[in-house]
């Protein structure tokens, strides 16, 4: 099973990317991960705001077991820096059940971005938003970078009632924002049913 929209995952209201200056304040994301309705993994996201600067380190990890063997294992770390409401670095490892993959963001020539990957390195606009969901961006963005491949993704969303999306094109992902903030997904991959739950309420609060 892969689960490459894995990396998808996180999101927040849109002043999430603009602290007033001095000020300070946290926001975490908890989810558990299941396959099929069993539970298999989590994910989390940590946002902290600082000014205008934004740190977002997200954590993943997913095993998948069938009569008691490991059939799948799924690692993924990253760490993103945003300024005054851009991305400025980006840096990521996964463990996709023993493929490897790592993405490099930092800045290049002429205010663009600099993609560094197993794809090779190439410069992106300085707009760019990632695959990270606790950026509601995402939504009304049609090209998105990939926090795993660092390969640009075609996408189209469609706002659905009851606060959900259904994105399509290169990701097929149900996302639910229906606190205001990213509190679901949900997707299929070879017939299997995946859906992230809120672990606990989305917390905000100081540092």
């Amino acid at each position: 099973m892969h689960f490459r929209a894995l990396a998808v995952c996180t999101a927040a209201c849109p002043l999430a990317l603009t602290g007033l200056p001095g000020s300070s304040r946290a926001e975490d994301y908890a989810f558990k991960v299941f396959c099929n309705g069993s539970p298999v993994g989590y994910h989390h996201v940590h946002v902290q705001h600082d000014g205008g600067e934004t740190d977002v380190d997200i954590d993943a990890d997913i095993d998948v077991t069938l009569a008691g063997l490991d059939i799948y294992r799924y690692r993924h770390r990253s760490h993103e820096v945003w300024r005054d409401g851009k991305l400025t670095a980006l840096r990521s490892e996964t463990d996709d059940d023993g493929d490897s993959q790592s993405v490099l963001v930092h800045p290049g020539a002429d205010g663009m971005l600099v993609v560094e990957s197993s794809q090779g390195s190439r410069e992106v606009p300085p707009d760019t938003v990632p695959t990270s969901l606790w950026n509601p961006e995402v939504l009304g963005r049609r090209e998105l970078l990939d926090t795993e491949s660092g390969k640009t993704l075609k996408v189209e969303t469609a706002q659905l009632a009851d606060g959900r999306y259904q994105m399509s094109g290169d990701l097929s992902l149900l996302v639910d924002y229906r606190s205001g903030h990213w509190d679901g997904l949900h997707f299929r991959y070879f017939g299997s049913k995946v859906d992230f739950r809120p672990d606990q309420p989305m917390v905000l609060g100081a540092p």
